[in-house]
């Protein structure tokens, strides 16, 4: 056993030593359960150190108790420049956001935020943040832990892909203006040589003018869905799946194959609601509805 000995002596009234007296108190499970804190301890640091998210954990005051290795790599600070530190990176046009998500996470809510965030040497990064917080043997909010993650190269992507997009929609709405100039064309050489052969022939070199050029757009079309990674899903106005690109399929799993013509409902009750609510503006207004991204 461990113990914790406590020794006196007892004395009669002249001052003689009568005997000893020795207090042992059991500690064995006191020590087990240090042991045992000191072992999970050290088993959640080499998980923190493994990961390869930068994370950091502040206490009840804000100041840094624990940067891991990723976070040093990504964002240039050590621990030990940190250690005991109130660490502030956030880039002004950041702050309010940040602020409001502190405060949420100080009432025990777990934050999921995109934002922007400073490395040491001035860079400016695109991340995810998810914060949460941990409470000590009292039970009172110890401190927090926020987990980052680099989307720069993500948000540069979807920049990338924005531009290619409204690039697109630009091709489009040209060729469809030549189309409408060129089929007012035609319906006027029509009308005035319609009892020619010429009228015939023009005609016939009109419309494969227009049907070389639907099938251009329509392969500009197709190349963008197919290539997209997004997923995208097209419905009829029944509700009825027909096409999806490969990004769906890596997304969600579903085929084409095993789709098409079919009424697909993945959406989780707590958003029906609300997407119900954006279908209707969708076919009845045709407005065009960019939903916050939901869980699937």
């Amino acid at each position: 056993l461990d113990v914790l000995l406590q020794t006196s002596i007892l004395q009669d009234s002249d001052g003689q030593l009568l005997a000893s007296l020795v207090t042992h108190q059991d500690l064995t499970e006191h020590k087990r359960a240090e042991a045992a804190l000191v072992q999970s301890e050290a088993r959640y640091r080499q998980l923190l150190d493994a990961s390869p998210d930068p994370i950091t954990v502040y206490d009840h005051q804000g100041r840094v108790t624990y940067v891991n290795p990723a976070f040093e790599q990504t964002f240039g600070w050590s621990l030990e420049e940190l250690a005991g530190r109130s660490m502030d990176f956030v880039p002004p046009h950041e702050m309010e956001r940040t602020r409001d998500a502190v405060l949420r996470t100080l009432k025990g809510e777990n934050v999921l935020l995109e934002s922007q965030r400073l490395t040491k040497d001035g860079r400016l990064l695109d991340i995810q943040l998810k914060t949460a917080v941990f409470t000590g043997p009292d039970g009172q909010v110890a401190g927090d832990i926020v987990i980052y993650r680099d989307i720069t190269k993500r948000k540069r992507a979807e920049e990338e892909l924005k531009r290619h997009r409204d690039h697109l929609e630009e091709l489009v709405a040209e060729g469809t203006q030549e189309l409408r100039l060129a089929n007012q064309k035609l319906t006027l050489e029509i009308a005035e040589h319609r009892r020619t052969s010429q009228a015939l022939r023009a005609a016939e070199a009109s419309y494969r003018l227009l049907y070389d050029e639907s099938r251009r757009v329509g392969a500009l079309y197709r190349s963008l869905f197919n290539s997209s990674a997004d997923a995208i899903i097209v419905y009829d106005l029944e509700g009825r799946v027909q096409f999806l690109n490969q990004a769906f399929t890596q997304v969600f799993g579903w085929t084409q194959g095993e789709l098409a013509n079919r009424l697909l409902d993945f959406v989780p009750a707590g958003e029906e609601e609300i997407t119900s609510q954006h279908v209707r503006e969708v076919v009845e207004q045709g407005a065009i509805i960019s939903p916050p991204a939901v869980d699937l």
